[in-house]
């Protein structure tokens, strides 16, 4: 029976997931969008503009232009974020994996003048404080909430089906939002971005649940498409 993929990112990065995936596999399956958080931009308005962004989202990074803070340098988590950081106009460096190895990167550049951080709501790490901490000024600017979203009637129908549904999750939070929604009858491959995802999906009881080697879109496109792979020849 062919897989599902399920895919719960926000638009539109949910339907670029989904492509890349389908490139990577090369063979045919079913997808389903059903975002489990929607991006909300909030109306702030930055005082005094700083020496430089830190940015640990995409969605974080495509704030810059209506904030008018383009033309700055951009510390960003990954390249993902950094892509949409310089289409934002800003200039991006990307840390290449995640907070740790962004507060790394900067602290190993500083003195950096006054940064700013532009983040959701819902954020772990800390990482303005962490910086502040160890010398180097930040501040955090909450500029988008993540409010959460229920799953689709398709994806509830396809989480109760024979055929078996491949996960991806890339947050704790996303695997805890989903996890209060079950239980689900149906057979679930859980794709988690890192342990503290996994800690989290586990509560899915999935039939499955693999872990992606760095927490990248690039390691989570792969693991997925080794997933379908090995369902699809089964």
């Amino acid at each position: 029976m062919r897989p599902v993929l399920l895919v719960t990112r926000p638009a539109p990065d949910g339907a670029r997931f989904a492509e890349a995936v389908a490139r990577e596999t090369g063979q045919p399956f079913d997808v389903l969008q059903s975002p489990l958080i929607g991006i909300r931009p909030r109306d702030v308005s930055v005082a005094e503009r700083p020496d430089a962004l830190v940015l640990t989202s995409a969605n974080g990074a495509a704030q810059i232009g209506r904030l008018q803070l383009s033309g700055l340098p951009a510390f960003c988590v990954g390249d993902r974020t950094a892509a949409c950081a310089e289409k934002e106009g800003a200039t991006a460096v990307s840390a290449g994996g995640d907070a740790e190895a962004l507060i790394a990167t900067i602290l190993a550049q500083k003195p950096l003048g006054r940064l700013l951080h532009l983040r959701g709501a819902h954020s772990r790490g800390d990482v303005a404080g962490r910086l502040s901490a160890n010398g180097q000024p930040c501040e955090a600017l909450v500029v988008y909430d993540q409010q959460p979203e229920s799953l689709t009637s398709d994806a509830r129908r396809a989480l109760a089906a024979e055929a078996p549904a491949v996960v991806p999750l890339f947050s704790p939070r996303t695997a805890a939002l989903m996890a209060d929604q079950g239980p689900f009858r149906g057979q679930l491959h859980v794709v988690a971005m890192s342990e503290a995802v996994a800690k989290e999906a586990a509560r899915l009881s999935p039939a499955s649940l693999v872990i992606a080697s760095s927490p990248e879109g690039a390691a989570m496109i792969a693991l997925t498409s080794r997933r379908l792979e090995y369902l699809l020849s089964g």
